[in-house]
C-alpha cells in the first residue's frame, strides 16, 4: 500500500484526497446509499471493494453515478446471494466475470478478481492485489477494502493522479494486448482529460496500434464517443491523430490536416474542425456534427481565378463522410440521422430573409434546436463574439415573425394530390413536381397559398402538361 499523503491538488487544479478521506467518502457512499443491504447479502467472506473509476473520482473530489466493485465471489455466487436477498442482477458480462446490480438510486459493477490477461478470458484471482496487477492504467488501479476501511494502491496511482501523469500498469504492450480497446482508453484517460502519458505506455501504443482493428465497432463507438465528450477533446483527437489511432478508426478525417482555407479562416481544416468541438456544448451528437462538418473540404477544393480557395459543396460531401463512418461504428439510426443532418445543413446562412429562414425551418426539422446552436460554434474566426451575437439575434427575431405567421395562418400547402386528381392529374412524377414547386413558390410568398389561386396555377400547368 502507497504511504499516506496529504491532500492538495492534481495537476489540473482540482481536489485531490488523501487515503484516509477517500476511505471516509467511500464509506459515506455505502452507508447514504443501498449498498450496505449489498454488502450484507454478499457476506462477510466476498472480500468486496470498491474499484477503478469510482475510487478515482471520489479521489479527485467527485461524486461517482455508477459504482464499481470487485470481490472474490465468483459470478454465479453473485448472482446466488443477491437472488436469495430479492436484489436484481443482470448478467450482463457474466462471461468476463461482471455482472451489474440493479439498485434503485444507481448501478453497480461487479467483477470477480481477475489475474491479468486477455479481456476474453477468465483468470480469477483471490486477491485484490492480484486484481490491480491486470487493471489499465494506474490511476484506475485503486481500491478501498470495504470491510476493513483500507486503501489499497500497490501500483501507486494516488501519486500519478496528484501528477497528472497516465501510465499503465506493469509492461504497457502486455496490458494494451490483453484488450486492444485500451489503446483508446488511454487517449480518453490521458490527453483528453488534460493528463500526460508517460513515454512507454505511449510509445507501446505507437507500436500496437493495429490491434484496434480486433475490437468490435460497438465498443470503438463507446470510447470515441467519451472521448468527445471529456475536457479536453481537441488534445484527444490531436493525440489520436498522432499516435495512428484515428487512422484505425475513421481515416476519412486524417486528409483534412494541413487543409488550408481561405480569408474566413486562420487554422487548416482539422484545427479549425479541433475549435468548432470544443466550442459545441458537451453534446455528443453536436460533437459529432462539428468532428465531420467540414470532412468534405480536401475532397471538394478548388481555385478561383482570383486565385481564393473554395469549397463548393463540400456539406454534402461531409453528410455523407458521417453517414458511412457512422454506419460503420454502428451508431444508432437516430444518432445518424441527427448528425449528418446538421452537417449537411451547416453552411445554410443566417443572413437569408424571410424565405430563406422558411427554407431553413422545413429543411433542418426537426433537428433546428441543433442546427441553431451549432451555427454559433462553427462561426468564423473573423468574426467576434458580439458580430455573432448580433447576427444570431436577427436571425431569431425572424425566426419569431414566422412563427407568429404560422399561428395565423397555417403553414400546410392549401392543396394536396387529391385535389390535384379531381382537376384531373394523374399521381406520379409530374404530381410530385408540380406540388413541390407549390411548396417553392409559397416559401417565397406565403400570401399565394391559397386554395384557389394554387388550383388555378394547376389547371394552367396540366394544360401545359397536355398540350
Amino acid at each position: 500500500m502507497a504511504t499516506s499523503r496529504s491532500h492538495g491538488t492534481c495537476s489540473s487544479g482540482s481536489l485531490l484526497l488523501s487515503q484516509e478521506q477517500i476511505v471516509s467518502q467511500c464509506l459515506a457512499v455505502v452507508s447514504a446509499g443501498e449498498l450496505a443491504p449489498l454488502l450484507r447479502a454478499l457476506g462477510d467472506d466476498a472480500d468486496v471493494h470498491m474499484v477503478g473509476g469510482s475510487v478515482r473520482e471520489i479521489a479527485t473530489g467527485q461524486t461517482p453515478h455508477d459504482l464499481d466493485l470487485a470481490s472474490r465471489l465468483s459470478p454465479d455466487e453473485v448472482v446466488s446471494r443477491c437472488g436469495k436477498n430479492d436484489i436484481r442482477v443482470v448478467e450482463t458480462g457474466v462471461k468476463h466475470g461482471t455482472v451489474t446490480i440493479v439498485l434503485s438510486s444507481m448501478h453497480v459493477e461487479l467483477t470477480t478478481f481477475r489475474h491479468a490477461g486477455p479481456h476474453h478470458e477468465n483468470n480469477f484471482a483471490s486477491t485484490i492485489e492480484e486484481d490491480l496487477q491486470g487493471r489499465d492504467f494506474t490511476i484506475n488501479a485503486m481500491a478501498v477494502n470495504l470491510k476493513e476501511r483500507r486503501f489499497v494502491d500497490t501500483q501507486r496511482g494516488l501519486d500519478d493522479l496528484g501528477n497528472g501523469t497516465l501510465r499503465a500498469v506493469g509492461e504497457p504492450a502486455e496490458r494494451f494486448r490483453e484488450d486492444p480497446l485500451r489503446l483508446m482508453r488511454m487517449i480518453r484517460f490521458g490527453a483528453a482529460a488534460g493528463r500526460s502519458t508517460d513515454a512507454r505506455t505511449e510509445s507501446a501504443c505507437a507500436e500496437l496500434v493495429g490491434l484496434l482493428a480486433r475490437i468490435s465497432p460497438e465498443r470503438i463507438n463507446s470510447e470515441l464517443k467519451r472521448i468527445l465528450i471529456s475536457k479536453q477533446p481537441a488534445e484527444g483527437l490531436r493525440a489520436m491523430r498522432r499516435l495512428g489511432i484515428l487512422a484505425e478508426v475513421a481515416p476519412e478525417l486524417l486528409t483534412m490536416s494541413g487543409v488550408e482555407q481561405n480569408e474566413f479562416h486562420t487554422e487548416d481544416v482539422f484545427e479549425h474542425t479541433l475549435s468548432v468541438i470544443e466550442r459545441c456544448p458537451v453534446d455528443v451528437a453536436l460533437r459529432l456534427a462539428a468532428l465531420f462538418h467540414d470532412s468534405g473540404k480536401p475532397a471538394t477544393i478548388s481555385t478561383g481565378k482570383d486565385g481564393r480557395r473554395h469549397f463548393y459543396e463540400h456539406e454534402v460531401v461531409s453528410s455523407r463522410i458521417a453517414r458511412s463512418v457512422m454506419e460503420r461504428l454502428r451508431f444508432s439510426r437516430d444518432e445518424t440521422e441527427r448528425v449528418t443532418r446538421v452537417v449537411r445543413m451547416h453552411m445554410r446562412p443566417l443572413e437569408c430573409g424571410p424565405a430563406g429562414v422558411r427554407r431553413i425551418m422545413r429543411d433542418v426539422d426537426p433537428f433546428y434546436d441543433d442546427w441553431r446552436v451549432f451555427k454559433f460554434a462553427d462561426a468564423p474566426p473573423v468574426m467576434s463574439t458580439s458580430e455573432v451575437e448580433a447576427s444570431l439575434q436577427r436571425f431569431d427575431q425572424m425566426v419569431l415573425k414566422e412563427h407568429e405567421r404560422i399561428a395565423a395562418q397555417g403553414d400546410r400547402l392549401a392543396i394536396g394530390g387529391r385535389d390535384l386528381m379531381e382537376i384531373g392529374f394523374e399521381p406520379g412524377v409530374a404530381m410530385g413536381d408540380f406540388l413541390r414547386g407549390c411548396e417553392e413558390l409559397v416559401i417565397e410568398n406565403p400570401d399565394l397559398n391559397t386554395r384557389e389561386g394554387l388550383l388555378e396555377r394547376a389547371r394552367l400547368h396540366l394544360e401545359v402538361l397536355k398540350a
